[in-house]
């Protein structure tokens, strides 16, 4: 049962603290077995993801979310959320070269077309991507 919610820490070298009592407690609420993953939290006015869950408590880090996000966004690096901004560079691994998917950080629904450019050999040179907003996944309060 999940009592806590706390503001991940990571330590200098990117290694994942276990010590979840040392963090900074955002929220006390009453015992439940929702762990809150495939929600955003709205927690004294700032936005969170649940990234980890330990004993009795939800890990979250912050994050930003564009209200207002444009229609066509562009990146040579992969798929990247207009919402959050997060990227995701495992193009490959899409089952198309265009549709509808879930942004894997805020898990709002985006809409992406990936286009590979080839040279004279029929070589990958490049690879460029293009998102747009379908549906953000609400915030909830807690």
């Amino acid at each position: 049962m999940y009592t806590k919610i706390v503001k991940y820490e990571r330590n200098g070298i990117g290694v994942w603290d276990q010590d979840y009592e040392s963090f900074e407690v955002l929220k006390e609420m009453k015992p439940t077995d929702n762990d809150f993953f495939e929600n955003i939290l709205k927690i004294d006015d700032k936005l969170y993801k649940p990234c980890s869950a330990y004993g009795e408590y939800i890990a979250v880090d912050e994050i930003r979310i564009n209200y207002s996000p444009v229609a066509d966004v562009r990146n040579e690096s992969g798929v990247e959320c207009p919402y959050c901004g997060f990227v995701d560079q495992d193009t490959h691994e899409f089952s198309s070269n265009s549709g509808e998917t879930e942004c894997t950080n805020c898990e709002s629904e985006i809409k992406y077309v990936i286009n590979a450019v080839n040279n004279s050999l029929g070589e990958c040179v490049e690879v460029i991507c293009h998102t747009g907003p379908v549906k953000l996944n609400e915030p909830i309060e807690i």
